[in-house]
């Protein structure tokens, strides 16, 4: 049975959705991005940002890079499908002018780091996932001299919050991007606050950094008690000034205002600066996702690398 590797298209909403939903049924999301068990959408959806492998059956496979995810069917594994898949994904970062591909898997899966090495990729950092328990006490918040606090205001901000957003983790161990269409349409989203997510401005009302939080709530208005802090960020020329510091109050005050119990965060250990930060103001580890990476110059020999063609 043939397969087509290809760039994923609008109309494959659904199918994706059922390919990632059997996956995290055979527990295979926990190494990628957590934005990955979010109802597919906005960090996905665009063509040009994933690409899927399908046969006659359906979609048998994908690669979504902004999510650090690579899956294939348990059925079409070792047929060289997610070598094929590996190759577009790079083919997706070089297009995009981002460095590398990378991709999660768990500590100790060998035979995820046995598929890693073997499609060209080689360990570049680990990533902690951590807590700030229910009853940890941390310090309130308060706006650093010359710097003034406010919510988001999809009004004024939407196009000079992803330039702020950019230039803060254009540096990051794997760097982050948030396009100004997704936020465009994450505003059209139930989910989406302005109120959750909180900026810095200095004097000249330039945005100096910032915080977003993701909670969650049930159909019926209920508020799920985990929530993430999903990126802080300072701008590199107002960096060293406590901002970072300030803003993860912020942050959590927010959450803990809103009766959030459990408090979430990833940082790279490859951001050491972060993570004793983090640490320093209560929250411990409760795990661990790798990543591996392979240069987005590597244009890989898998068949379709470029194009998608059928082998």
């Amino acid at each position: 049975m043939s397969v087509h590797v290809r760039r994923l298209a609008y109309g494959d909403g659904e199918a994706l959705a059922s390919l990632i939903a059997r996956a995290g049924e055979r527990d295979e999301l926990r190494a990628f991005s957590p934005w990955i068990e979010r109802p597919v959408g906005t960090p996905i959806e665009g063509p040009g940002r994933a690409a899927v492998a399908e046969d006659e059956t359906g979609l048998v496979g994908f690669v979504i890079p902004d999510l650090k995810a690579l899956v294939v069917e348990p059925e079409r594994r070792m047929q060289g499908i997610g070598r094929r898949l590996a190759d577009a994904g790079v083919v997706i970062e070089r297009e995009r002018g981002n460095p590398a591909l990378y991709l999660g898997v768990l500590p100790g899966d060998a035979r995820g780091e046995a598929f890693l090495r073997a499609t060209g990729f080689a360990f570049h950092s680990a990533v902690h996932d951590m807590d700030l328990p229910s009853d940890a006490v941390v310090a309130v918040p308060s706006t650093p001299d010359g710097y003034a606090a406010r919510p988001f205001d999809r009004a004024r901000d939407a196009e000079t919050w992803p330039i702020a957003f950019n230039e803060a983790f254009a540096q990051h161990p794997t760097p982050l991007r948030l396009d100004p269409l997704d936020l465009r349409r994450w505003l059209g989203e139930p989910g989406f606050r302005d109120d959750d997510t909180i900026l810095l401005e200095d004097v000249a009302g330039t945005i100096a950094g910032f915080v977003s939080t993701d909670p969650r709530y049930r159909p019926d208005g209920s508020i799920v008690p985990r929530a993430e802090l999903w990126a802080i960020g300072v701008a590199p020329a107002h960096r060293g000034r406590g901002l970072g510091r300030a803003l993860l109050r912020m942050g959590v005050g927010w959450l803990r205002a809103l009766g959030i119990e459990t408090v979430m965060l990833s940082v790279s250990t490859a951001n050491p600066g972060a993570l004793a930060l983090y640490q320093g103001e209560g929250f411990v580890q409760t795990g661990q996702r790798d990543r591996w990476a392979r240069a987005a110059d590597d244009a890989g020999t898998g068949p379709g690398a470029a194009s998608g063609a059928e082998a």
